[in-house]
């Protein structure tokens, strides 16, 4: 028994990091629930399918991806409709809501024997009211249902088999039974969240780095549509909770509860009592960067200059700068002196055109990037290389203001003079912060 279970564990954590190739994998789940640094060509090689597929069965003309957003990796024509959980509180539980979705492959073990109808239960039956004893982190019950195996129910809500095992005393891997009750530890922090006006599923899905489908299943009376203010929302989320906040314009504003820009491999920090900002502008950086390490993982580091104060407001040599929303940075160079990229005047032909649009890449696509400011002349080499990766002219019309003149209006990564030694870039407004405003079309200062 415990050699059978080892081998359906390893099974189950082949499939749900890709590792059988694609002719061996198990069919994946309709719904894929995008994450942080994400990008099509990713998440097509990760369930063995093409970017072309995933633009075709989700509608999509370009690679704009948003966090949280729900894409469709299987064809129209397969069942749309994964098995759900039902929720249910039970004596000594914490949570009436399901546990989350994962994004890996659905497998079956053969040696398993799907859930049937004929298997049901009576009504009553001892050993199904029977909880061990310690106190339960918070989690939810799930209700086996016709066809589930325990491995199919496992990898759907994210954990594995051994949890399960371990969290419901007596239960069979090999024999489930329909109507069965499971209790499904939930290993992410819960939040009890107020909805704000002007606030919408998908917004808070992508600010909490989940999915609708998945709020939805933690709050079982919430509608897709008509979501009011002042409700209460359960969710599970690893994304913290942010005090920070952004007031006003980026050159007449301030910035409350400032957080310090973390440590990366990928840059140095040349002054940080000039490195704060929102909880969401110094995560956006961090992360942007680790998508640069995980796609490009031997090059330089580029040094950071300045962000804000740590109250905002007027910062010396900026006019700009002052709601924790702004940061200059170095250019990704093809030659680097002691493989650090500092601040200096860069021709198109020295940029590092990977690595500089990996970073782009990954703030353009998540919509998190108001303008990024960096001179005309280096734009036609980011915007050429964007194009042979697959962006289509849709994107590069709304990403970049190249080739239609450096006076053009539209375009977020746009001319500004005396950029050509470092680009500036202007993250958006947070959701949550409400005094927060925009305003590149009308001001721009270093």
């Amino acid at each position: 028994m415990r050699a059978r279970l080892s081998k359906r564990l390893l099974l189950i954590c082949l499939l749900a990091f890709g590792l059988f190739p694609r002719g061996a994998q198990a069919d994946p789940p309709l719904l894929y629930a995008v994450r942080p640094g994400d990008a099509l060509s990713l998440i097509a090689q990760r369930f063995g399918i093409t970017v072309d597929e995933l633009r075709t069965w989700n509608g999509l003309e370009g690679d704009r991806i948003l966090v949280g957003q729900e894409l469709r990796i299987a064809p129209e024509g397969a069942p749309d409709t994964p098995t759900t959980t039902e929720a249910t509180r039970e004596p000594g539980g914490t949570a009436d809501t399901p546990a989350a979705a994962t994004t890996a492959a659905t497998s079956v073990s053969p040696s398993e024997s799907p859930a049937s109808a004929d298997d049901a239960p009576p009504q009553t039956d001892p050993s199904e009211r029977r909880r061990p004893a310690r106190p339960r982190p918070s989690g939810v019950t799930y209700q086996v249902r016709p066809g589930d195996t325990l491995s199919g129910i496992a990898v759907r809500l994210g954990v594995d088999v051994a949890t399960l095992l371990e969290h419901n005393d007596g239960l069979d891997p090999d024999r489930i039974r329909v109507g069965q009750r499971l209790f499904v530890p939930e290993s992410r922090p819960a939040i009890d969240l107020e909805v704000q006006r002007g606030d919408s599923l998908a917004r808070i899905a992508a600010r909490h780095e989940v999915s609708v489908a998945e709020i939805l299943r933690w709050n079982p009376t919430v509608r897709r549509h008509g979501l009011r203010a002042g409700r209460t929302l359960r969710l599970y989320s690893n994304v913290p909770l942010s005090r920070s906040e952004s007031i006003g314009l980026p050159y007449n504003g301030s910035l409350t509860h400032p957080e310090p820009l973390p440590q990366h491999p990928l840059y140095v920090v040349r002054e940080p009592s000039r490195a704060f900002g929102t909880l969401e502008t110094v995560r956006w950086i961090r992360d942007a960067f680790e998508v640069v390490r995980r796609l490009h993982p031997d090059g330089p580091r580029v040094r950071i200059h300045d962000l804000s104060d740590a109250d905002g407001g007027a910062l010396r040599d900026h006019r700009s700068h002052q709601s924790g929303r702004d940061a200059d940075i170095a250019f990704f160079r093809r030659h680097c002196a002691q493989n650090e990229c500092g601040f200096g005047n860069t021709a198109p032909a020295q940029i590092d055109v990977r690595r500089q649009w990996a970073l782009f890449h990954a703030w353009l696509s998540a919509g998190r990037v108001e303008a990024i400011f960096i001179d005309y002349s280096l734009q036609q080499p980011l915007y050429e290389y964007a194009r042979s990766q697959g962006a289509t002219p849709a994107q590069l019309r709304e990403w970049f203001q190249y080739p239609r003149g450096q006076n053009h209006a539209f375009g977020i990564v746009r001319h500004f003079p005396h950029h050509r030694d470092h680009l500036h870039v202007r993250f958006v407004c947070p959701d949550t912060d409400h005094e927060c405003r925009a305003g590149w079309r009308f001001a721009h200062a270093h």
